[in-house]
Order: structure tokens, then sequence, then C-alpha cells
């Protein structure tokens, strides 16, 4: 990942997974008035990528008005690498944002729009650059059902922490597997939970053909 500072009040950082990595995401979010993120697909050229620009006010423990959650909507949890609790944003019915305010400077971006009742288990995974470092935590969580019936939209977090890439960060050299949560409690990824991975980017995929590439403001800042 790199990280740079074009003046005094701005972070610009952009990551390459590796190669393996092959995420069809694409898109842009406005973050107004602290920044924006983006998002570009894999090709044969290039690894997917992901970077934005913030402001650095936005990791001020004021700089948001909302309060600091340790898990998504749905209740499952963040994914292992983030330890800090995270401040939710909502952007829109669809979208939240997620930033680190306190050890970890992190940034999270949450997509909910997994609706159906047959997903009962949530799959992640850490995704890393071709130095080896951690750049990107993802996780496909359920659905939150009642009585059998879904109330809270399930979907797609990723999340990054820019803390070891800051020039006084301190770095922490963290292996992960890809995971699953289940019932509130994270194992290790199993060949038997490739069919749920599969039917999870089943729906990503569909999801993203339907609505094309995502560019979202702020509530209250216009169409």
């Amino acid at each position: 990942m790199a990280v740079t500072f074009p003046d005094q009040q701005t972070l610009q950082f952009q990551a390459e997974l590796t190669r393996e990595s092959n995420f069809a995401l694409d898109g842009q979010i406005l973050l107004p008035p602290h920044g924006d993120v983006y998002f570009l697909p894999a090709s044969p050229q290039r690894g997917f990528t992901f970077g934005g620009r913030l402001d650095l006010k936005a990791f001020l423990p004021d700089g948001w008005q909302y309060g600091e959650v340790t898990r998504l909507p749905t209740g499952a949890y963040f994914p292992p690498y983030i330890t800090s609790p995270l401040v939710q944003v909502p952007l829109s019915d669809d979208f939240s944002a997620y930033l680190g305010v306190r050890d970890q400077k992190a940034l999270g971006i949450a997509w909910s729009f997994i609706k159906s009742d047959d997903t009962a288990i949530g799959i992640g995974a850490n995704y890393y650059d071709a130095q080896g470092n951690i750049v990107m935590g993802g996780l496909f969580f359920p659905p939150r059902k009642e009585n059998g019936k879904v109330t809270v939209p399930g979907g797609l977090f990723i999340v990054t922490d820019l803390t070891p890439f800051l020039p006084a960060a301190a770095r922490r050299n963290l292996k992960m597997k890809p995971y699953v949560v289940e019932n509130g409690r994270v194992r290790e990824f199993e060949k038997s939970d490739m069919p749920a991975a599969r039917h999870y980017i089943d729906l990503l995929q569909a999801e993203q053909k339907r609505v094309g590439t995502v560019k979202l403001k702020a509530p209250g800042q216009g169409e």
C-alpha cells in the first residue's frame, strides 16, 4: 500500500492486491466533506485496486457525530485484524462507512444487499499486496433473521487498516487464513464452505450487474 500526504491536511492511499484476489468491484463512494474511496476491478494487467483521499480530520474523535460500534448491523463481528471500535457513518439505505478514530486508523465500507433467507454463515479473508502486507479484510456477512424472516440485510464489508503504513505507526506481523463466522464463533475456512462462498460471489455479481457503478454521497449532500 502506498500512503502519501499531498498537503498537511490530506492523506491519500492506494493498494493493489495480488493477482489471486480477483475482485470485480468497481465504483466510487463519496464521503463529503472528508474525501472519497474508489475501487478498480481486477484485470489481466493488474490486481484488484482500491484507494482514496481523506481529510485527516476524519480520524479525530469529533470528526463524525456518530457512535462507535464493534459489530456490523446484523451483529457480525469485524474481520479479526480490526481490533478497535469503528465509527459507523450511514451513507444510504444500503451503504455505511466505518472509520477508526482510536489506535487503528481504519476505513471500511459495508454494502448491505443480501436479503435472501437461505444464507446462514459469514465468510471472510485477509488480502495481501505484492510485498506480503495485509491491506484489506473482506467479509460476506449473512442477514439477521427473526422468526425465519430477514430483518437486517447481509452483504459485503471491506476494510483497510492504514495504521501500519503511516510514518510513526508501529507495524504488526499478522498472518491469518480465510475464516468463517458461524453462530458467533470464528473458525478456519474448510472445503465444505466452498458452496456458501460461491453463493456469496454469485449474489455480489448479480447485485453489481443490477446497480452498475456505485457513486454515493453522504446524506444532505445533494444528488
